[in-house]
């Protein structure tokens, strides 16, 4: 689910809206819009999607696995029971053909193993931040309300920490999103 989809109503001290095209943010200025004063969200991109799809796919996914794994053994399994029936000079060579097909069932199954835990890792992990974003939000919505029509309010020592606050929560967050998203994407294009 995309951040903008959960902050649809939450808007900046400029009065521009936040989370437009799947933006969510931190700190902008306005003078970046043509005004004079800061306000309190700058716009980034950051969705979290959606976490139920991929925990169905992830487990779909390793299911298939199983039964690829279970589809190449069961070729070469009946395959080698016609040994029994069939004698000719190639027969050990004949019989041997269906290895390969054992094999890399084995190996295609093991990377798609792979990609499901990679992706139920990142899963994991994501679930709290998307959780803390929906915080964060609710938390920069009531900050923004505090400071609507206040055009001075940068010069309050607690606004402008609290504002601070917000903003590094908010990065922190991100970044810890992006990392998850990484070291997901590391571990399958590892493969």
């Amino acid at each position: 689910m995309s951040l903008a989809r959960l902050w649809p109503d939450l808007r900046c001290v400029c009065n521009a809206p936040v989370g437009t095209d799947d933006r969510v943010g931190d700190v902008c200025d306005q003078r970046e819009r043509g005004g004079g004063r800061a306000c309190s969200i700058r716009r980034r991109y950051l969705s979290t999607g959606d976490l139920e799809k991929l925990e169905a796919a992830y487990a779909g996914l390793k299911a298939d696995a199983g039964h690829i794994r279970g589809t190449g053994r069961d070729v070469h399994h009946r395959f080698q029971g016609l040994a029994a029936y069939y004698r000719a000079p190639e027969a050990e060579q004949l019989f041997a053909t269906t290895q390969p097909v054992k094999d890399r069932a084995d190996g295609f199954a093991d990377d798609a193993e792979t990609v499901s835990g990679a992706l139920a890792a990142y899963a994991s992990d994501i679930r709290p931040l998307a959780d803390r974003l929906k915080h964060l939000r609710d938390r920069a919505r009531t900050f923004v309300d505090s400071v609507q029509g206040d055009d001075d309010w940068q010069y309050d020592g607690d606004k402008v920490a609290e504002h601070n606050r917000l903003r590094d929560e908010i990065s922190e967050t991100v970044a810890a999103f992006w990392a998850a998203e990484r070291a997901c994407y590391n571990t399958i294009v590892a493969l």
